[in-house]
């Protein structure tokens, strides 16, 4: 089985709960029109940040373990770092980048739906931001999983 698209796609997945997650409450309170309990908001926040967590520690670093378990095996001891920096970097990179463009397309979607009043420079760099910081996670995130997995 070719494992090259299978992080990527996990990544970008990951990305997009979170970017829902981020915004949940925001969504909850625009759409809903009503006034809601304030206990209501700090579950959906809590719990937003739970789904969070288990979508970057349990999807992303597990498909990064799985995958660093079947990649390449390796025969030479001497070539050891160099195939360890190449599986990192054949799957990392597009993983992050994967991760900061689906996070950026989901909250802009999500923004574009609440119709926010701040200034279209600030609502911009927030999303910018937020989408390099999540790429990152992500990305740093699979890089230990990939380092688990190759290790094992």
């Amino acid at each position: 089985m070719n494992v090259v698209a299978l992080l990527p796609i996990v990544a970008g997945i990951a990305a997009v709960v979170i970017g829902v997650t981020r915004r949940l409450s925001l969504l909850l309170i625009e759409l809903d029109g009503a006034t809601l309990a304030p206990r209501l908001l700090a579950l959906t926040t809590l719990g937003g940040r739970f789904v969070s967590f288990l979508a970057v520690y349990g999807l992303v670093l597990g498909t990064a373990y799985l995958v660093g378990r079947r990649d390449e095996p390796r025969r030479d001891e001497t070539r050891k770092d160099e195939i360890g920096t190449t599986l990192r970097t054949n799957h990392v990179l597009p993983a992050g980048g994967v991760a900061a463009l689906a996070h950026l397309l989901t909250a802009g979607a999500i923004l574009l739906v609440v119709e926010l009043a701040q200034s279209w420079i600030v609502t911009v760099a927030v999303l910018v931001g937020s989408s390099v910081g999540v790429g990152v996670q992500i990305a740093i995130v699979a890089v230990a999983g990939l380092a688990l997995g190759a290790r094992r």
